[in-house]
């Protein structure tokens, strides 16, 4: 919706993040009825790749680890800093409650820690 000029689901930004999930392997729940760019899956997407880079460094793959991060940090480009930033800030113009502002804002100091966490690491 947040990606779309009509705001509409089901759009080209959708498709490009079901072909980041199926370059990793990663499936979203069809059971939960929710569109594969939902913000849960994107975040279940992140956690799935820190997972994938874990791995890799324990097992002393260095070149994997150096993948998995970048394709982190591409998506997390690409993908949830595109859109995620005027949710928050949606939620946080528009919530009744002290704990859906305090998600979002969250949320937000979240996604740019990340930001730079995953910047720092690419050096």
């Amino acid at each position: 919706v947040y990606m779309s000029d009509l705001h509409i689901l089901m759009q080209e930004p959708r498709d490009e993040v079901l072909g980041c999930y199926r370059e990793e392997g990663v499936s979203a729940a069809k059971d939960l009825r929710l569109p594969e760019d939902h913000i849960a899956f994107e975040f279940a997407f992140m956690a799935h790749m820190c997972q994938k880079a874990i791995d890799a460094l324990r097992s002393g793959d260095e070149r994997e680890v150096r993948r998995c991060l970048a394709k982190q940090q591409e998506f997390l480009s690409n993908h949830l800093l595109a859109w995620a930033p005027d949710l928050c800030a949606d939620v946080l113009k528009r919530a009744h409650t002290p704990f859906y502002r305090g998600v979002a804002q969250l949320t937000q100091d979240f996604l740019e820690s990340d930001r730079s966490y995953l910047l720092e690491l690419a050096v």
